[in-house]
């Protein structure tokens, strides 16, 4: 069904746009009965919304029921059409005339249906829009999204005030406040105002980004700076200068999420510390088990020299040598793991050096700190591995010795 302010707007239009009469609330046209599409028009009007009819003159003689069928032989129609005033129906002279008319629109409430005459615009199914108006319809849904993300608001006078509360830490006021008021002239000074910013904060946003909360604050706290530092016109000048304010915003969120890449980069860093210490640690604690042989094997030297025959003593000393291979085949492979655990260790320290550059300067410390502590643990657990290969021959030097000068 046609809507009261389509029906209205669609006659306008097919009379030509006729001058508004009585302060802008009614039109008038003289039709001929030749001229089909106006009354055609008219009659659909007159059908659907009789009492918008305030006179109807047929062929010269008032029609004082207007609900009544128009004569088959009329040759000439002349009527009074009246523009309700309720707030049903959006007719404006022009796109300033609505922002000074209509108090909603500081409320970010934006009517599905309005007409302005001077620009000839029917908003709902015209895609042809002009530039003034285009800001206007981007300013009320700017409003919107303010006050979607506004923590209070309040109405005073029917002016609209939106409340920002800022984060714990913020050095700001701890309540931004933003009263909406514009000036009609503002619509021929600005560009659309974007809303690409609005749109990522709060519509499009994927329910697994962990930023969600972080990034409304951000935005918030760039807010209340920017309130903080204009205090008159805000509004204003929060739409001159918005391109600006998300500048500001990009910046302050970059500087968030290199904090936070940097804190888990420290988080990733010190669990690989511990990791490879780990690793390191493991070296000398799986071979200490097979060390105790060489203290055993001690035990076997006193035994071969108080051993009475010589094959006694070449028993000995073929187990005590046993013992040695044994213990340095441990060796040997805890050697070969420490070598690949040193490996691993010198490419983590280059991932991250190649990066290091980008690093601020207490984690390029803990970088080196780290790096410090495992080379000496490396070289201790490598002075260790080379002592232990060392001891484990020394009791099959000893009874080798000794088997020589027995045999001599």
């Amino acid at each position: 069904m046609t809507s009261k302010l389509k029906a209205i707007v669609d006659l306008y239009r097919v009379c030509d746009r006729p001058e508004l009469t009585y302060s802008n609330t009614r039109f008038s046209a003289d039709v001929k009965s030749t001229e089909e599409k106006h009354i055609e028009s008219f009659k659909e009007l007159k059908n659907t919304f009789p009492e918008l009819v305030k006179e109807l003159f047929v062929d010269g003689d008032e029609i004082i029921n207007i609900e009544s069928p128009l004569p088959t032989n009329a040759s000439n129609l002349k009527f009074i059409i009246q523009i309700p005033q309720d707030g049903t129906v959006h007719f404006y002279l022009n796109s300033k005339n609505m922002l000074e008319g209509l108090p909603s629109l500081l409320h970010g409430e934006l009517p599905d249906e309005f007409y302005l005459v001077e620009e000839n615009y029917f908003h709902s199914n015209q895609t042809d829009t002009p530039q003034t108006i285009k800001v206007l319809i981007s300013i009320v849904r700017f409003i919107c999204f303010l006050k979607k993300i506004a923590d209070r608001k309040s109405e005073h006078n029917d002016t609209l005030s939106l409340m920002y509360l800022t984060a714990d830490d913020s050095p700001l006021p701890r309540m931004a406040e933003i009263t909406i008021q514009v000036k009609a002239d503002i619509l021929n000074c600005l560009e659309p105002v974007s809303l690409d910013l609005f749109t990522n904060i709060l519509e499009n946003q994927n329910v697994t980004d962990v930023h969600k909360k972080e990034r409304q604050g951000i935005f918030i706290n760039t807010l209340a700076e920017f309130i903080a530092s204009n205090a008159e016109n805000t509004f204003e000048k929060l739409l001159i200068s918005w391109q600006q304010v998300q500048n500001e915003y990009e910046k302050n969120l970059a500087s968030y999420m290199s904090g936070f890449a940097f804190s888990k980069q420290r988080k990733q860093i010190a669990n690989e510390q511990i990791d490879m210490a780990s690793d390191i640690s493991g070296v000398l604690s799986e071979i200490m088990g097979k060390a105790l042989a060489t203290p055993i094997s001690m035990l076997a030297v006193v035994a071969f020299f108080n051993a009475n025959n010589l094959i006694e003593k070449v028993i000995l000393a073929i187990g005590v040598l046993i013992t040695t291979l044994l213990v340095t085949i441990a060796i040997k492979s805890q050697k070969f793991q420490f070598k690949q655990t040193e490996e691993s260790k010198k490419l983590l320290f280059e991932k991250i050096g190649s990066e290091q550059k980008n690093y601020p300067q207490d984690l390029i410390e803990k970088i080196k700190s780290a790096q410090k502590t495992l080379n000496k643990q490396a070289k201790s657990t490598q002075c260790w591995l080379n002592l232990l290969h060392i001891l484990a021959w020394i009791p099959t030097l000893i009874v080798l010795g000794g088997l020589f000068f027995s045999v001599s």
